[in-house]
Protein backbone atom coordinates (compact mmCIF):
# COMPACT_ATOMS: atom_id res chain seq x y z
CA UNK A 1 0.00 0.00 0.00
CA UNK A 2 1.17 3.41 -0.75
CA UNK A 3 2.50 4.59 2.61
CA UNK A 4 0.76 7.93 4.25
CA UNK A 5 3.67 10.22 3.65
CA UNK A 6 3.78 9.28 -0.23
CA UNK A 7 0.32 9.97 -0.04
CA UNK A 8 0.29 13.04 1.24
CA UNK A 9 3.03 14.06 -0.81
CA UNK A 10 0.94 13.61 -3.67
CA UNK A 11 -2.22 15.56 -2.36
CA UNK A 12 0.04 18.54 -1.68
CA UNK A 13 1.53 18.63 -4.90
CA UNK A 14 -2.10 18.27 -6.57
CA UNK A 15 -3.54 21.60 -4.53
CA UNK A 16 0.05 23.26 -4.84
CA UNK A 17 -1.35 22.57 -8.93
CA UNK A 18 -4.78 23.93 -8.50
CA UNK A 19 -3.46 26.94 -6.12
CA UNK A 20 -1.03 27.72 -9.25
CA UNK A 21 -3.36 27.68 -11.78
CA UNK A 22 -5.65 30.24 -9.48
CA UNK A 23 -2.77 32.82 -9.83
CA UNK A 24 -2.82 32.49 -13.42
CA UNK A 25 -6.16 32.39 -14.56
CA UNK A 26 -6.73 35.33 -12.12
CA UNK A 27 -9.19 33.31 -9.77
CA UNK A 28 -9.48 33.38 -5.66
CA UNK A 29 -9.47 30.39 -4.23
CA UNK A 30 -13.05 31.65 -3.01
CA UNK A 31 -14.05 32.15 -6.55
CA UNK A 32 -13.16 28.54 -7.42
CA UNK A 33 -15.27 27.07 -4.35
CA UNK A 34 -18.36 28.87 -6.02
CA UNK A 35 -18.04 27.83 -9.72
CA UNK A 36 -17.35 23.99 -8.01
CA UNK A 37 -20.88 24.85 -6.34
CA UNK A 38 -19.15 24.37 -2.69
CA UNK A 39 -19.66 27.20 -0.27
CA UNK A 40 -17.00 29.81 -0.19
CA UNK A 41 -14.92 28.23 2.13
CA UNK A 42 -15.07 24.82 1.45
CA UNK A 43 -12.15 24.44 -0.86
CA UNK A 44 -10.08 26.31 2.06
CA UNK A 45 -11.10 23.28 4.01
CA UNK A 46 -10.68 20.59 1.96
CA UNK A 47 -7.07 21.74 0.97
CA UNK A 48 -6.42 21.88 4.77
CA UNK A 49 -7.76 18.66 5.33
CA UNK A 50 -5.57 16.96 2.33
CA UNK A 51 -9.29 15.80 0.90
CA UNK A 52 -8.81 14.95 -2.77
CA UNK A 53 -11.48 15.84 -4.92
CA UNK A 54 -13.71 12.99 -6.90
CA UNK A 55 -14.16 12.62 -10.70
CA UNK A 56 -17.12 15.09 -11.28
CA UNK A 57 -15.28 17.58 -9.23
CA UNK A 58 -11.65 17.03 -11.10
CA UNK A 59 -13.65 17.21 -14.58
CA UNK A 60 -14.59 20.64 -13.02
CA UNK A 61 -11.64 22.21 -12.49
CA UNK A 62 -10.61 20.52 -15.99
CA UNK A 63 -13.11 22.81 -17.93
CA UNK A 64 -12.71 25.56 -15.31
CA UNK A 65 -8.86 25.94 -16.17
CA UNK A 66 -9.11 24.48 -20.05
CA UNK A 67 -6.19 21.95 -19.33
CA UNK A 68 -6.37 17.86 -19.36
CA UNK A 69 -7.68 15.61 -16.46
CA UNK A 70 -3.88 14.01 -17.20
CA UNK A 71 -2.70 17.19 -16.54
CA UNK A 72 -4.68 18.01 -13.12
CA UNK A 73 -3.64 14.37 -11.75
CA UNK A 74 0.29 14.25 -12.69
CA UNK A 75 1.17 18.37 -13.86
CA UNK A 76 3.05 16.60 -17.08
CA UNK A 77 1.94 17.98 -20.49
CA UNK A 78 1.45 15.31 -22.84
CA UNK A 79 5.05 15.77 -24.40
CA UNK A 80 6.41 15.59 -21.17
CA UNK A 81 4.18 12.20 -20.48
CA UNK A 82 5.72 10.50 -23.06
CA UNK A 83 8.89 11.35 -22.07
CA UNK A 84 8.43 9.97 -18.43
CA UNK A 85 6.47 6.97 -19.52
CA UNK A 86 9.04 5.54 -21.49
CA UNK A 87 11.97 6.87 -19.66
CA UNK A 88 14.35 4.33 -18.38
CA UNK A 89 13.60 5.51 -14.44
CA UNK A 90 12.36 4.49 -11.03
CA UNK A 91 9.06 5.90 -11.85
CA UNK A 92 6.18 4.02 -13.48
CA UNK A 93 2.52 5.47 -13.95
CA UNK A 94 -0.53 3.52 -15.29
CA UNK A 95 -3.89 5.18 -16.48
CA UNK A 96 -7.11 5.66 -13.83
CA UNK A 97 -9.84 4.31 -15.89
CA UNK A 98 -13.50 5.83 -15.90
CA UNK A 99 -14.96 2.35 -14.30
CA UNK A 100 -16.15 1.61 -10.73
CA UNK A 101 -15.86 -1.50 -9.04
CA UNK A 102 -18.93 -2.38 -6.87
CA UNK A 103 -18.06 -3.24 -3.70
CA UNK A 104 -22.09 -3.25 -3.00
CA UNK A 105 -25.12 -4.57 -5.07
CA UNK A 106 -22.90 -4.44 -8.76
CA UNK A 107 -21.83 -1.79 -10.85
CA UNK A 108 -21.42 -2.32 -14.73
CA UNK A 109 -18.93 -2.10 -16.79
CA UNK A 110 -18.01 -0.39 -19.85
CA UNK A 111 -16.46 -2.72 -22.74
CA UNK A 112 -14.29 0.14 -23.60
CA UNK A 113 -13.47 2.32 -20.63
CA UNK A 114 -11.42 5.80 -21.29
CA UNK A 115 -8.20 6.49 -19.61
CA UNK A 116 -9.00 9.64 -17.26
CA UNK A 117 -5.44 9.99 -15.92
CA UNK A 118 -2.20 8.74 -15.14
CA UNK A 119 -0.87 8.00 -11.46
CA UNK A 120 2.45 6.41 -10.11
CA UNK A 121 3.16 3.03 -8.41
CA UNK A 122 6.00 1.45 -7.51
CA UNK A 123 8.45 0.24 -10.35
CA UNK A 124 9.12 -3.46 -9.00
CA UNK A 125 4.72 -3.75 -10.66
CA UNK A 126 6.04 -3.04 -14.09
CA UNK A 127 6.26 -6.80 -14.70
CA UNK A 128 2.55 -7.14 -15.42
CA UNK A 129 3.24 -3.81 -18.30
CA UNK A 130 0.03 -3.00 -19.99
CA UNK A 131 -2.21 -5.63 -17.70
CA UNK A 132 -2.18 -3.20 -14.71
CA UNK A 133 -5.26 -0.14 -14.32
CA UNK A 134 -6.67 2.06 -11.26
CA UNK A 135 -10.38 1.68 -10.80
CA UNK A 136 -12.71 3.46 -8.20
CA UNK A 137 -14.55 1.39 -5.65
CA UNK A 138 -17.99 2.35 -5.01
CA UNK A 139 -20.14 0.73 -2.47
CA UNK A 140 -19.60 -0.93 1.19
CA UNK A 141 -19.39 -4.56 0.85
CA UNK A 142 -15.62 -4.45 1.44
CA UNK A 143 -15.66 -2.06 4.26
CA UNK A 144 -13.11 -1.77 6.12
CA UNK A 145 -10.35 -2.66 3.85
CA UNK A 146 -12.22 -0.69 0.97
CA UNK A 147 -14.15 2.44 0.76
CA UNK A 148 -15.91 4.14 -1.49
CA UNK A 149 -14.02 6.20 -3.51
CA UNK A 150 -10.61 4.18 -2.71
CA UNK A 151 -8.57 3.74 -6.30
CA UNK A 152 -7.62 -0.31 -6.35
CA UNK A 153 -4.71 -1.06 -8.64
CA UNK A 154 -5.22 -4.11 -10.35
CA UNK A 155 -4.08 -6.46 -13.26
CA UNK A 156 -6.25 -8.34 -16.15
CA UNK A 157 -4.45 -11.97 -15.86
CA UNK A 158 -6.75 -13.66 -14.32
CA UNK A 159 -6.91 -15.93 -11.47
CA UNK A 160 -3.10 -16.36 -9.24
CA UNK A 161 -4.33 -17.69 -6.02
CA UNK A 162 -6.56 -17.00 -2.85
CA UNK A 163 -6.85 -12.67 -2.24
CA UNK A 164 -8.49 -9.92 -3.42
CA UNK A 165 -9.56 -9.28 -7.00
CA UNK A 166 -11.77 -7.40 -9.66
CA UNK A 167 -14.37 -9.85 -11.06
CA UNK A 168 -17.62 -9.43 -13.39
CA UNK A 169 -20.87 -11.55 -12.37
CA UNK A 170 -23.57 -11.51 -14.73
CA UNK A 171 -22.18 -8.74 -16.76
CA UNK A 172 -21.41 -6.14 -13.49
CA UNK A 173 -18.28 -5.50 -12.09
CA UNK A 174 -17.28 -6.12 -8.47
CA UNK A 175 -14.25 -6.08 -5.88
CA UNK A 176 -14.11 -9.00 -3.56
CA UNK A 177 -12.12 -11.41 -1.77
CA UNK A 178 -11.98 -14.73 -3.83
CA UNK A 179 -10.89 -18.09 -3.33
CA UNK A 180 -11.33 -21.82 -4.66
CA UNK A 181 -12.68 -24.79 -2.29
CA UNK A 182 -14.71 -27.94 -3.16
CA UNK A 183 -14.19 -27.18 -7.35
CA UNK A 184 -16.30 -24.23 -6.71
CA UNK A 185 -15.31 -19.71 -6.40
CA UNK A 186 -16.18 -18.34 -3.49
CA UNK A 187 -16.65 -14.71 -3.64
CA UNK A 188 -16.46 -13.19 -0.05
CA UNK A 189 -17.09 -9.35 1.44
CA UNK A 190 -15.06 -7.80 4.03
CA UNK A 191 -18.00 -6.65 5.27
CA UNK A 192 -20.64 -9.25 7.78
CA UNK A 193 -23.82 -7.65 6.27
CA UNK A 194 -22.96 -9.16 2.68
CA UNK A 195 -23.55 -12.74 2.44
CA UNK A 196 -20.84 -15.10 0.67
CA UNK A 197 -21.57 -16.81 -2.97
CA UNK A 198 -20.46 -19.60 -4.64
CA UNK A 199 -19.97 -20.33 -8.45
CA UNK A 200 -18.71 -23.05 -10.42
CA UNK A 201 -14.87 -23.05 -11.30
CA UNK A 202 -16.84 -23.34 -15.14
CA UNK A 203 -19.20 -20.90 -14.44
CA UNK A 204 -20.46 -18.51 -17.49
CA UNK A 205 -21.78 -16.05 -15.00
CA UNK A 206 -17.86 -15.12 -13.49
CA UNK A 207 -15.02 -13.63 -15.20
CA UNK A 208 -11.94 -13.06 -12.87
CA UNK A 209 -10.02 -10.11 -14.62
CA UNK A 210 -7.51 -9.92 -12.38
CA UNK A 211 -5.59 -9.00 -8.52
CA UNK A 212 -5.73 -6.34 -6.56
CA UNK A 213 -1.99 -5.18 -6.48
CA UNK A 214 -2.70 -1.87 -4.82
CA UNK A 215 -4.84 0.85 -2.67
CA UNK A 216 -4.73 4.71 -2.96
CA UNK A 217 -7.28 5.85 0.13
CA UNK A 218 -9.34 8.25 -0.33
CA UNK A 219 -9.42 10.64 2.40
CA UNK A 220 -12.76 12.26 2.97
Amino acid sequence: MFSAENLSMEITSFWERIQNLCKSNGITQRELSEKLGYGARNLEIKIQRNSLPNIAELKKLSEIFGVSFNFLIDGLEENERRVVRNSDTDKFFVPVLNQKLSAGYGQYLQEEPQVIGYMEVPRYLKQFGENLALLYVDGDSMEPTLRRGDLVLCDSCGYSGEGLYAIMRDGDGYVKRVYKDSGKFIIKSDNPLYPTKEEPQDSQCLGIVGRVHYVLKHID
